[in-house]
């Protein structure tokens, strides 16, 4: 046995208890005010739960990343939120990369459903790594099932972990941000405006990314 091959049954073990503790305590996160009041409770080790969260989140829990990482603006407020939902998303997408590159399909298979699969497998095809920036920049993507698809390509992890190393922080911010914005005005003009402004940017990288190849 290799040492790669025994840090991935590692790292499957980690996700495995994590994965029972997690469902064990029967979580529930609907929405950003949930995930604060959830990680809060645990006090000091607040952070860790949700660097925890999130790397679940990546790679198998049902819980939306995007409502996890408004919630840990909305907990820790945007700068402290920023640096834990980012550490969590790294995390978790190489581990998500690593267990696709080593296992390929037919793992990736029992984790994303096949049409999901199948519809990324051609976004990648069509757009390649240029398309990797916008995913992983704009929080309008399902980075979970792309990281997934990205590990069945050819393309080496270092060049991949430097997309999603930059990628992630205007990505992780916007969304933080945000989180704090609920936290300190509620949902008054600010946070619209910062809505507003989300919605705009991932309007416009949505039809930047599948504008038609004729244009």
């Amino acid at each position: 046995m290799n040492k790669k091959t025994r840090i991935l049954i590692i790292i499957i073990a980690v996700i495995l208890v994590l994965s029972i503790a997690f469902y064990e305590l029967n979580i529930s996160l609907k929405n950003p005010q949930e995930v604060r009041d959830y990680v809060q409770g645990f006090g000091a080790f607040g952070p860790l739960i949700i660097i925890l969260l999130i790397i679940m989140e990546v790679i198998i829990a049902p819980i939306p990343g995007v409502i996890i990482a408004i919630g840990s603006g909305y907990a820790f407020g945007a700068l402290k939120g920023t640096l834990y939902s980012y550490i969590g998303n790294i995390i978790g997408t190489s581990i998500a990369f690593a267990l696709s590159r080593h296992f390929g399909r037919p793992l990736v298979k029992k984790l994303v459903k096949e049409e999901k699969l199948n519809y990324y497998d051609r976004f990648f095809r069509e757009k390649g790594v240029y398309g990797l920036w916008f995913v992983y920049i704009f929080p309008l993507f399902p980075t979970d099932i792309i990281s997934f698809v990205t590990g069945l390509s050819s393309l080496r992890f270092r060049r991949f972990i430097k997309i999603v190393l930059i990628g992630y922080i205007p990505n992780m911010l916007l969304l933080n941000y945000f989180g704090d914005s609920i936290l300190v005005h509620g949902f008054g003009t600010t946070t619209i405006l910062i809505g507003s402004f989300f919605l705009f940017a991932s309007l416009l990288a949505f039809l930047f990314v599948y504008k038609k190849k004729t244009i």
